[in-house]
C-alpha cells in the first residue's frame, strides 16, 4: 500500500504511514486507487483478488516463491491482539490482508508464553526488560525497536510507528542494545513480609525505571509509579539514582542523621509528612484585599517550625508545632503521636533543632524512616527506595 502523501510503500495492514506518520487508505479508498498503484517489477498484476498468473503458478509449482497481491479489504482487528503464526507466502492467497503477517515483514507480533507461576517463597529472577520487550529507544537484534504508545515493533529505519501513528523517540545516546551492556546487580523488589520476592537486574550506564513498558525495568501494575519514575546510572561501583516524577516522588531510607529544610517531605509508616522552619516558611494567612483580617494565633514562644501531614500536593490535613530542642514522632510515646498507624514504631524518629540546622534521624524503627529524594543522590550497596507501591533494594556486583 502506497501512501498518498509520500509514497512511501507500506504493508497493506497498517493504519498509518511509516515515512511520515499520516493515514492510509482502505476499503473503497484503496479499490478506488488500485488503477494507479506502480506494480512490482516482473510480476502481472492479476485481473481478480486471489488469482495469479499462469506463469506465477507454473513458478509456484516449481518451488519457488511467487508476490502474491493480495484483495483490498476493510481493516481488520489490531494485530498486537491476534497474531497468527508467520509463514512464507507462496501462490495466492484467499485470507483478508488484515489477518496475515508473514515472516519477514518487520513488525509482526509473535504470540508469547504466559510466565509460569514461582513457588512459594522463591525468588524470582525479572528480566531487565520487564515482560520481555525492549524499550523504545533501543534497537533490537533483528534491527526493530518499540513503539512506547502501543508496543508494536517497527524498522529503525522508520520514524512513525505503522500501527498508531505516534512518533518514534529518538535512539539513546550509548547507542548499544541492553543485551550488550555489562551487569551492574541487579534490585531486589521486597514483598510484604519484608524479604526479596523477586530480582531484577540492572546493566552498567543509564536505565530508567517506571511504569511505561520503554523503561529498563518497569512495573505496569503500579498505578503510583510515573511512566518514567526515575533512573539510575550505574558505573562500577558508583551508582547515583535521580528522581524524574514531581507527584508521588522517590524515596531513600536513611540511616544516619540528615539535615532537612522547609519543604522537605519524609515517611514513617503510612503517614506523609513535610517540614518548615519558620524563618524560612512562606506565610499563608495573608489580609484580604478589602480589608479583612483573618483570625488566628500569634507564633507560640520558642517555637522554631511545624510538621505538616500531607494529604494532598497543595493541602495539609494535621500540624503539629515544633518548639523542643528534640521532638520524638512515634506511635506510642512522643510528642508527635500516630497511634492508629500499625506500621510507626513505638518510637520511630526525632527531629532536632540545632541552632540554624535541623537534623531528621531514625531511632532504629522496624519500618524505616524514607526522606524524598530532590536530586541526584548517590547510593551504596543495600540502600533501599521506597517508589510507588514497590521497596527495593540496591545489590551492586555480578555475583
Amino acid at each position: 500500500m502506497f501512501c498518498p502523501r509520500c509514497g512511501k510503500n507500506n504493508d497493506s495492514r497498517f493504519r498509518f504511514c511509516l515515512g511520515c506518520g499520516g493515514p492510509l487508505p482502505h476499503g473503497a479508498e484503496v479499490a478506488a486507487g488500485a488503477e494507479k498503484r506502480p506494480s512490482q517489477a516482473g510480476t502481472t498484476a492479476p485481473s481478480q483478488p486471489g488469482d495469479a498468473s499462469p506463469a506465477a503458478r507454473k513458478t509456484a509449482a516449481a518451488g519457488e516463491p511467487v508476490a502474491a497481491t493480495l484483495p483490498a479489504v476493510a481493516p481488520g482487528p489490531d494485530p498486537q491482539s491476534e497474531a497468527p503464526t508467520a509463514k512464507a507466502l507462496q501462490g495466492t492467497v484467499d485470507l483478508p490482508s488484515s489477518r496475515i503477517q508473514p515472516e519477514g515483514i518487520p513488525g509482526a507480533a509473535a504470540p508469547r508464553a504466559a510466565p509460569a507461576p514461582a513457588e512459594s517463597g522463591a525468588v524470582v529472577s525479572v528480566p531487565l526488560r520487564g515482560a520481555g520487550r525492549p524499550p523504545s529507544g533501543f534497537i533490537d537484534d533483528d534491527g526493530t525497536r518499540l513503539c512506547r504508545q502501543c508496543g508494536h515493533r517497527v524498522p529503525r529505519i522508520d520514524v512513525f510507528c505503522g500501527n498508531c501513528g505516534g512518533r518514534l523517540p529518538e535512539a539513546r545516546s550509548t547507542g548499544e542494545p541492553i543485551s550488550e551492556r555489562r551487569p551492574a546487580g541487579y534490585l531486589g523488589v521486597i514483598n510484604d513480609e519484608g524479604v526479596e520476592s523477586a530480582r531484577v537486574p540492572i546493566s552498567e550506564g543509564r536505565s530508567l525505571v517506571g511504569r511505561g513498558v520503554d523503561c529498563d525495568v518497569h512495573f505496569e501494575d503500579d498505578a503510583l509509579l510515573a511512566q518514567r519514575h526515575f533512573e539510575l546510572d550505574v558505573a562500577g561501583r558508583d551508582i547515583v539514582v535521580k528522581p524524574i516524577d514531581r507527584l508521588n516522588g522517590l524515596f531513600l531510607r536513611i540511616s544516619a542523621p540528615v539535615e532537612i529544610a522547609t519543604g522537605d517531605v519524609f515517611r514513617i509508616g503510612q503517614e506523609l509528612l513535610r517540614f518548615e522552619r519558620f524563618t524560612e516558611a512562606p506565610l499563608e494567612i495573608r489580609v484580604d484585599p478589602d480589608g479583612t483580617v483573618p483570625v488566628g494565633s500569634p507564633v507560640p514562644p520558642g517555637a522554631w517550625g511545624r510538621v505538616c501531614q500531607v494529604a494532598s500536593a497543595r493541602l495539609a490535613s494535621n500540624a503539629w508545632v515544633l518548639g523542643q530542642r528534640d521532638v520524638f514522632l512515634g506511635r506510642e510515646r512522643g510528642s508527635i503521636l500516630f497511634p492508629r498507624d500499625g506500621y510507626v514504631s513505638g518510637s520511630h524518629a526525632v527531629i532536632s533543632d540545632r541552632g540554624t540546622q535541623t537534623f531528621l534521624k531514625d531511632l532504629g524503627s522496624s519500618n524505616g524512616t524514607f526522606l524524598r529524594i530532590k536530586g541526584e543522590v548517590g547510593l551504596k550497596e543495600g540502600d533501599l527506595l521506597l517508589a510507588g507501591r514497590h521497596l527495593l533494594r540496591i545489590h551492586l556486583g555480578t555475583s
